[in-house]
């Protein structure tokens, strides 16, 4: 499909019998919706007013059949300037772009709007329900009142890489959007991630265009009621149609589908970073007014304003940490904390990275504490206050899993220090007398921890192997033969009936009797005790390990 170069004057008013039926499917709204959204300062059009920052009431709900006759204007290129001369503050609401583009991306595009016109237009006058579009603003709160949430951290689902937002994994879920701050982005014209996508596939969502300003720092859009029409393949450039998709996402009485969008915009740090290095653009994403930013925008995102969001788990991925340059890690535990004070669990999409082991390694860390949003919270600042990543060789989410394990330590107890293929959250010993004694659910935590890291140890055994005999340096002889005897036997021998153990196996249970018995030697000089030289040159000046007496 080709339109010819056209100018203002050739556009044209609208056809007048669509907009009349659009009118009246208005008109036929009931009286509390027509109350809502009549607006005295939006003359042009009384039957869709602009839905603007601090809107009273903020909330916007047109029928279904409205909905496609508007969609219908934008894809004939009806709309014109005299019309949008109210609207300055929106974009021009014209396919012109897309009709005339050669571009292989930009026609997918096309083609899953004409396969949502090829669904509509044949059941015109059987389509039920609404599509609503909410404006949710919250006074920014300080790092203080975050810091001091005690609201337990939910439970996060990771996905595996590649797994789309849209698929089975994220039904009944409300979806992020990581939008533009002119929500639908670039859906009209070039775009071809995320937002541009989720639009695509969902043409209902271009209703927001219509009507929704810019967003500020201190409010997100919330879209109810759209439904999901077509399948694609591919990202950016090599994005394509894939088919049509039928979508059985349940219905309310009155025919609106289920379905919920949550649209906030990241920060641009590509603005704000410039050529620094990665160290340092670490450290300027940690600043507090920026973490404050985002946190306070996710948590307009997943507010429980509407009901049918209230028992909706949170859908999202790598928010704004694409051509933004935002910190996957980072962003993603921001958006855990908002998902966590919301009261609301999480599915993570990491799309094209796998961040397993990331995920299992920080929550369980919070999992065994029982971190709140203020730990989390808490941990963040630390890592920004220190100017540096307290351990260089662990992640972002390895360090902060590290600092979570600090939550609640009695004055006594002993640290650990394990990278981030060992358990960080857990004390491993209690000095009290003679002999060592494990903490209650200390092995039962480690086991917790393989099953969850077994899909990364399997992957990586050599790298994983190492890792925890250099995590052991700071464990009793009880803690490092257990801990990697452990792993030997639950990871490395195959389970009965799968065949013979390995050479290998082998080889890792001797490593850890080895290991052992060097660390007895080094803890048993002295008379059977530790010596304060021993202990320093032991675990190093960093680690304050206090060891009780050893009975050789």
């Amino acid at each position: 499909l080709q339109l010819p170069a056209v100018t203002e004057e050739e556009f044209g008013p609208p056809p007048r019998p669509l907009c009349e039926y659009a009118n009246n499917c208005y008109r036929e709204q009931n009286e509390e919706h027509k109350a809502a959204l009549l607006h005295p300062s939006d003359p042009e059009y009384p039957g869709l007013p602009i839905l603007r920052y601090g809107a009273d009431p903020p909330v916007l709900s047109l029928s279904r059949k409205f909905v496609l006759c508007l969609v219908a204007n934008m894809f004939l290129c009806t709309f014109t300037h005299k019309w949008m001369a109210g609207r300055a503050a929106l974009p021009f609401p014209h396919f012109v772009t897309l009709l005339g583009s050669q571009v292989s991306s930009e026609v997918a595009k096309l083609r899953m709007f004409i396969n949502f016109f090829e669904r509509q237009c044949p059941i015109f006058e059987q389509l039920r329900g609404f599509v609503s579009i909410r404006r949710v603003r919250r006074t920014a709160v300080s790092m203080a009142h975050w810091q001091g949430s005690t609201r337990k951290l939910v439970a996060v689902d990771v996905m595996d890489k590649g797994v789309k937002i849209e698929s089975e994994h994220g039904h009944g879920c409300l979806h992020a959007d990581f939008a533009n701050a002119m929500i639908g982005g670039g859906v009209l014209g070039r775009g071809t991630v995320q937002e541009e996508i989720r639009f695509s596939v969902a043409p209902e969502h271009l209703l927001t265009l219509l009507v929704c300003t810019n967003m500020r720092d201190d409010e997100a859009i919330q879209v109810v009621g759209c439904e999901t029409f077509s399948t694609y393949t591919g990202y950016k450039s090599s994005l394509r149609y894939d088919g049509n998709l039928a979508d059985f996402t349940p219905r309310t009485a009155d025919g609106t589908v289920l379905s919920a969008l949550a649209a906030m915009d990241a920060l641009d740090f590509r603005k704000v970073l410039g050529h620094q290095d990665a160290s340092q653009e670490l450290q300027v994403q940690l600043s507090s007014p920026l973490l404050l930013r985002e946190l306070n925008k996710a948590a307009c995102a997943f507010a429980a304003d509407d009901e049918r969001l209230s028992r909706m788990p949170v859908a999202t991925g790598n928010w704004g940490a694409g051509i933004f340059k935002g910190s996957p890690e980072l962003k993603g535990m921001l958006q855990w904390a908002a998902a966590s004070q919301a009261g609301r669990p999480m599915k993570y999409f990491p799309f094209d990275m796998d961040m397993h082991g990331d995920w299992d390694m920080v929550t369980l860390a919070a999992r065994s504490c029982g971190a709140t949003v203020g730990d989390l919270l808490s941990a963040l600042v630390m890592l920004q206050r220190d100017g540096r990543l307290p351990d260089p060789t662990l992640s972002v989410m390895g360090n902060v899993a590290k600092l979570l394990g600090s939550v609640g330590m009695d004055e006594g107890d002993c640290w650990i220090d394990m990278p981030s293929s060992a358990v960080t959250s857990c004390r491993t010993i209690e000095c009290s007398g003679p002999g060592y004694r494990f903490r209650p659910g200390w092995f039962s935590e480690r086991v917790q921890y393989l099953v969850c890291c077994k899909r990364r140890l399997r992957r990586q055994p050599l790298t994983s192997l190492l890792q925890l005999v250099h995590s052991t340096r700071n464990l009793s002889i009880a803690g490092c033969v257990a801990l990697l005897a452990l792993v030997a036997l639950y990871i490395f021998i195959p389970r009965q009936g799968q065949g013979t153990p390995s050479a290998f196996s082998f080889v890792v249970l001797a490593l850890a009797l080895l290991y052992g018995c060097r660390l007895t030697y080094q803890m048993c000089v002295g008379n059977g005790r530790v010596q304060p030289e021993d202990e320093v040159g032991l675990v190093g000046r960093e680690t304050p390990v206090v060891f009780g007496h050893s009975q050789g």
